[in-house]
């Protein structure tokens, strides 16, 4: 029997990955976001609350899409900055 182990992804890792997944406008739904960075409902839930409280995450009430703002943009450029340095 194969058993894969999940690698800890911390908090930061994390809300990177939903704003990349996210995207400009339009966005993306979150059930979409939830499957590609498989977490579960509740974790996605505190997650784009925090994201939406610190203005880096919105949501089109139109189309219930969500999508990153400029301030999220900016994390992620300095995020992938850092990353890319730690090379």
């Amino acid at each position: 029997m194969l058993v894969l182990k999940k690698k800890y992804r911390d908090r930061t890792f994390l809300i990177a990955q939903i704003l990349e997944y996210a995207g400009p406008f339009p966005g993306e739904y979150k059930t979409k976001i939830l499957m590609k960075t498989e977490m579960n409902h509740t974790q996605i839930q505190r997650f784009f609350k925090y994201l939406e409280d610190n203005g880096m995450l919105r949501q089109d009430h139109d189309s219930k899409r969500w999508f990153r703002t400029t301030k999220g943009e900016s994390f992620l450029d300095v995020y992938n900055k850092m990353k890319e340095d730690l090379k």
